[in-house]
């Protein structure tokens, strides 16, 4: 009879072994939501720095060129957490 009240078939090392790793995969999904939003959420790279950072660069190039009238910055697309991937456009004549 065990501690909790109902009785369990004895296991061997084969059963102990299965139910431990059964606990470590509950335990583990159960906890990785949150290490995610914990870890991950200070790190992740806002469209608007990727945006201004691109259009800070696109905007000195284009004041060296001789010929560029104007440009702009778009589209963005998220790639990664870590990772923004924007287009930039340059007018010459």
């Amino acid at each position: 009879m065990s501690s909790l009240g109902g009785s369990v078939p004895p296991r061997g090392p084969r059963g102990r072994a299965i139910a431990a790793v059964c606990a470590a995969l509950v335990g583990g999904a159960l906890l990785a939501p949150s290490a995610e939003a914990r870890i991950e959420g200070p790190y992740q790279l806002e469209f608007g720095f990727a945006k201004r950072a691109i259009s800070r660069a696109t905007a000195a190039i284009c004041a060296k060129a001789d010929d560029c009238r104007t440009w702009s910055v778009k589209p963005c697309r998220r790639r990664s957490w870590h990772r923004i991937d924007c287009v930039s456009n340059a007018l010459f004549p």
